[in-house]
């Protein structure tokens, strides 16, 4: 599978469906053939609708949709929406029998889920060991609910899948994790790591793996991590997140160190050109600025850390790595007020030529150019319009084009898509002007 998944606005059911693009075939997913597994066996049920509100959520944070090929080589999607019952719970796309599975009302006997699957409101999906995890709510024995980590196989041959709370500590009514969105695998000692709280710990790093289970990372305590990617720098492993306006590292070893303590970063996104890995993240040193119009594109490398040259006041959003460049939104100027932005591109590989927005021509309109300037098409790729403070995934690829949320014109804002090699752009690729599409997501 190689497509692109994202949830956006439906004009045909006036509702927030998740939609499925692959070689320019688009298809709402969401209520494709739906079946809903239940303990009475398949059932066709209503269409599932999208929770907006629950599904919005960061790219590194919350990813509330993932691609996965499970042990059969079956190619599914896995995604947060709403059953018939209004709860947030875990569908399941199979490509193959284009079909959406509903996990509703099933209990796992032997595991802590006495609310069955019903509101599970699955978060923060990540590949681990062969299998999907992702933190999601369940029952506990004293009534109420709790976060806890969860995993399925995805195994499609049966009714219902493996899938089922992990557990950890859930006495006193801790929550493991705690946070949305704050997970990643660390593939120098295959443990998998969060932000949780528990056994005393408030906001800490938490590890897990099968062997030696859950426990809290040294010297965490109140660090609140976010925004958590791993990469390998200088060849070997290690987590990058923030927590506050700090920036850390660590290498599964000891405790986090501080990379930098002032400079409120967001978006990492590691960036492999030729053989090497860096770090790239959107960077803010000056906190007082009314607005907001000093921050640029950082980077992380083997020893160093340093802005991008040329990349200040840019406000870079949604960084992007296709094919060893970097592509993100940047502030490009003010129109009527408001600040406007494009779309920009840096080649790591010639650190000294800062980032240029791109002028493409535009698809199907010879001679007609998109940029934000009064001589061409107005592109406004406003990450501002959903979520709030920083929203992500708003910027993705299936893994040859790059695809972002956009507008240009008196358009609603659409999806469109960039064609490197040819430098073409797409307008509202596949009909979806007015779709506000978002978490964009390469599956």
């Amino acid at each position: 599978m190689s497509g692109l998944a994202f949830y956006g606005y439906n004009s045909s059911d006036n509702e927030e469906d998740v939609f499925f693009l692959e070689n320019g075939q688009l298809e709402v997913i969401a209520g494709k053939n739906f079946v809903n597994a239940n303990n009475n066996g398949a059932g066709v049920g209503g269409s599932p609708i999208v929770d907006g509100n629950g599904a919005d959520s960061t790219k590194f944070g919350g990813a509330p949709v993932i691609g996965f090929t499970n042990s059969a080589g079956d190619h599914l999607v896995l995604f947060n929406g709403d059953d018939s019952n209004n709860s947030e719970n875990l569908f399941i796309f199979d490509q193959q029998t284009n079909t959406t599975w509903n996990l509703e009302f099933t209990s796992t006997p032997g595991h802590d889920n006495s609310v069955g699957f019903g509101g599970l409101n699955p978060q923060d999906f990540v590949l681990y060991n062969g299998d999907v995890y992702f933190v999601g709510t369940s029952g506990t024995a004293g009534g109420g609910t709790k976060t806890t980590l969860w995993t399925t196989n995805g195994d499609m041959s049966a009714l219902i899948p493996d899938t089922f709370a992990v557990g950890g500590i859930d006495g006193g009514g801790s929550n493991i994790p705690t946070d949305n969105g704050q997970m990643a695998v660390l593939t120098s000692n295959n443990t998998l790591y969060f932000n949780g709280s528990g056994d005393g710990t408030t906001d800490a790093l938490w590890s897990y793996n099968p062997t030696n289970g859950f426990s809290a990372v040294s010297r965490t305590n109140g660090l609140n991590p976010q925004d958590m990617i791993s990469a390998n720098i200088g060849g070997g492993g290690e987590l990058f997140f923030t927590s506050g306006n700090t920036l850390l590292a660590y290498n599964g070893v000891g405790g986090p160190k501080a990379i930098d303590s002032g400079i409120n970063a967001q978006d990492l996104t590691a960036v492999t050109f030729g053989s090497t890995t860096d770090v790239f993240f959107n960077g803010d040193t000056s906190a007082n600025d009314p607005q907001g119009l000093k921050a640029g594109l950082y980077e992380i490398s083997k020893s160093t850390i340093q802005l991008v040259p040329g990349s200040a006041n840019l406000d870079p959003q949604d960084i992007t790595a296709l094919d060893g460049k970097i592509y993100f939104a940047g502030t490009d100027g003010v129109s009527n007020g408001q600040i406007n932005e494009g779309l920009w591109v840096y080649n790591p590989a010639t650190p000294n030529v800062a980032p240029t927005e791109i002028t493409a021509n535009i698809e199907g309109q010879p001679g007609k150019t998109i940029k934000l300037d009064s001589a061409n098409y107005q592109l406004d790729m406003d990450s501002s319009d959903i979520g709030t403070p920083n929203p992500q995934a708003q910027i993705s690829t299936d893994g040859t084009l790059l695809y972002f949320t956009a507008t240009h014109g008196s358009t609603n804002q659409g999806l469109f898509s960039y064609n490197p090699t040819t430098n073409t752009v797409n307008t509202h690729v596949s009909g979806t002007s007015g779709s506000d599409a978002f978490n964009l997501t390469h599956v």
